[in-house]
């Protein structure tokens, strides 16, 4: 029986190889600790995608975002289960130490514009930091 620790969700363009390695890294520990905490896979619901502004860093290969079955439709991630793996994301994810209050998973109360309730928006910047998982 084969095991997906991570799903695309229809009409997903891009692929994992393209995207910038912090944010690769931040993706596999992400799909990681769905598995062994949950045993659900990660659906990504975004990779790439037409920028749709200037600075789009899903156009930039800089973000993905993964679904949260906020309605418990298919047994997906739970949004308490969401929130452990956007704070585990976080713990080892710095975006950007200049900007310490924006975050590497923008999820719930996280989101200053509200609009990352059914999903987690995960992103980097060319001055991430991934912490060592392993220290």
């Amino acid at each position: 029986m084969a095991i997906h620790l991570v799903k695309f969700a229809p009409n997903v363009d891009g692929i994992i190889e393209d995207l910038w390695p912090d944010l690769q890294a931040l993706l596999h520990l992400a799909a990681a600790a769905s598995f062994s905490m949950y045993r659900k896979p990660l659906i990504l619901t975004s990779l790439w995608r037409e920028p749709l502004h200037d600075g789009d860093i899903h156009g930039l290969n800089r973000a993905f975002d993964f679904d949260v079955d906020d309605r418990d439709k298919y047994n997906g991630l739970q949004p308490d289960e969401a929130l452990f793996i956007s704070e585990l994301l976080n713990k080892y994810g710095k975006y950007d130490s200049s900007r310490p209050y924006l975050k590497c998973a923008v999820y719930g109360d996280t989101d200053v514009n509200d609009r990352h309730w059914n999903h987690v928006h995960v992103q980097v910047h060319p001055n991430t930091v991934i912490a060592p998982f392993f220290a």
